[in-house]
């Protein structure tokens, strides 16, 4: 990563990620107007290392972080009143923290800038810290290929995660004819079983799992649905999907995919 850039990717040194969050925080802090989502969007990094990419949970992340930080030691105080206190100039927010830390001592703007500079470091070290032990630094990366016709599926899942990842293989989830009454759901935990294939190439591993499915002989109305199967990426940070569809399946049947940041529900259903 350039560490003059947002962007999360490439970097494997941690000084180097501390750097990045650091100008992150800086530019944050320099940024005209009050702490907003809209304004945190403007700043992917801090995004995905505080809430996975998701914006909204790294805003509130963000936001519950800095609270702490206020009854924290005076430098890093000041770097949350700086980036958090009500004012849209930044000159105004580092008077404001001034106020808030320095009571009756007479401290002008310039000094909220120093002790907010000086607790920069620490806090982007705690906030890359926070990040590896959860797990958010790496990468992760999922592909979903369905092949098989109208007697069985078979979908293949494979993951290719940062090998500094913390994160657990996807949790699949069978419901076959999930519209009638009978219908029961199955799970399988892929952290449990043996993978097929698993290899380690530098700085990624690639887990690669089958999953077999077999399909009732039934008669389906038009609009109900065969097969629903679910895959949740556990432990990770919203991954990347890879979808693809190889299935000969039944010319009468459609299969689709439907994704919700860590889950992908695959759907074959009788149209005619």
């Amino acid at each position: 990563m350039d560490p003059a850039s947002d962007q999360p990717s490439e970097v494997s040194d941690e000084e180097q990620m501390v750097d990045a969050v650091k100008r992150s925080l800086i530019r944050l802090r320099g940024d005209h107007g009050r702490l907003t989502v809209h304004k945190f969007a403007r700043h992917p990094l801090l995004v995905q290392l505080l809430g996975d990419g998701d914006l909204m949970d790294g805003f509130i992340a963000l936001i519950r972080e800095l609270d702490r930080l206020k009854r924290g030691n005076k430098y890093e105080a000041a770097v949350a009143w700086s980036i958090t206190a009500d004012a849209d100039a930044v000159i105004d927010r580092l008077q404001m923290t001034v106020d808030a830390l320095a009571v009756g001592e007479g401290k002008d703007q310039r000094t909220g800038r120093h002790w907010s500079d000086r607790g920069m470091d620490s806090v982007a070290r705690d906030l890359v810290a926070f990040a590896a032990m959860r797990g958010h630094t790496g990468r992760d990366l999922i592909g979903i290929a369905v092949n098989g016709g109208s007697k069985r599926l078979v979908v293949q899942i494979v993951q290719v995660a940062s090998v500094n990842l913390v994160r657990r293989a996807p949790l699949v989830t069978i419901q076959v004819t999930p519209d009638r009454a009978d219908a029961k759901a199955s799970e399988v935990d892929l952290e449990t079983v043996v993978p097929d294939v698993r290899e380690i190439d530098g700085d990624f591993e690639t887990r690669r799992h089958v999953v077999r499915v077999d399909l009732p002989d039934y008669v389906y109305q038009p609009g109900e649905r065969l097969l629903s199967i679910s895959l949740t990426a556990r432990r990770t940070p919203t991954p990347i999907f890879l979808l693809e569809n190889h299935s000969e399946v039944d010319p009468t049947h459609r299969l689709t995919f439907a994704v919700n940041r860590t889950l992908v529900v695959t759907e074959l259903t009788a149209f005619e």
